[in-house]
């Protein structure tokens, strides 16, 4: 059994079939228990987060990241755990709209609704109910962050294009929308956690290969010079830029 759909169908005569869904920012793992598996939801989340992160074994829910998303259900609603830290992730929106999807289709072809929750875990803080699968979207996509939480992980799950994974990479950088030195600075230290996962560093160095290079200039700045106003920044000018107003105080001094 691999999707959601396949997963709801199957349910749909049988109760307390137990499924999670573990979502980080690089995959969606979902899991159907079998007939040999009593765990309850949580003991499932922490084989699933004990399998990604092998160097990392954690017992029960010390195993549970404040950076992902947890999804518990019975066959008969989905319960979404938003991360604890309160940063989600674009990819962690496109992996749950793409469930959200699964939901929608199942509940057309089956003349079905299933009822969705979401909050944060601890306390069931900011709880949102619906059966409305747009509403939910609409919900969650405002809930995107700029900054994200990365961990290395065993990859067992569904992964997205890398088109999808540059524009998420591109979206959190967001170093064209820089305004200031400064805005460069905290794009360039989100491209070094890109860049320092292993995953995700020659996904960073396609759009920027020269980034250490840049990075390294950028670090030649004092507090004050990065105040200093920019415009128009990409990832093709950025080195360009940073040398010529390096070049523009040395000739101050």
């Amino acid at each position: 059994m691999k999707s959601i759909y396949d997963y709801l169908c199957y349910c749909k005569d049988i109760i307390g079939v137990r499924g999670v869904l573990v979502i980080t920012d690089k995959q969606s793992v979902f899991y159907v228990q079998d007939e040999y598996d009593n765990k309850h939801h949580d003991g499932l989340y922490t084989d699933i987060e004990n399998i990604i992160h092998p160097t990392d074994i954690r017992d029960g829910f010390a195993a549970v990241r404040d950076n992902n998303i947890y999804i518990a259900s019975l066959g008969h609603q989905f319960v979404i755990y938003l991360p604890e830290n309160r940063n989600l992730s674009k990819n962690q929106y496109i992996f749950l709209s793409n469930m959200l999807d699964e939901v929608n289709r199942f509940n057309v072809d089956n003349n079905r609704i299933i009822p969705l929750y979401s909050s944060y875990p601890r306390l069931f803080e900011e709880q949102y109910e619906t059966d409305n699968i747009d509403e939910m979207k609409n919900k969650l996509f405002n809930l995107i962050t700029k900054e994200i939480s990365l961990d290395e992980e065993v990859i067992i799950g569904d992964v997205l294009d890398s088109d999808t994974i540059i524009k998420s990479m591109m979206y959190h950088i967001d170093l064209e929308n820089a305004l200031c030195l400064l805005d460069i600075k905290e794009s360039l230290k989100m491209c070094n956690k890109y860049y320092n996962d292993s995953y995700y560093k020659n996904y960073l160095l396609s759009i920027f290969p020269n980034f250490l290079e840049v990075y390294s200039l950028i670090n030649r700045f004092n507090y004050d010079d990065l105040l200093e106003e920019v415009s128009n920044v990409n990832y093709n000018n950025i080195k360009d830029i940073l040398l010529s107003k390096l070049n523009d105080y040395s000739k101050q001094k």
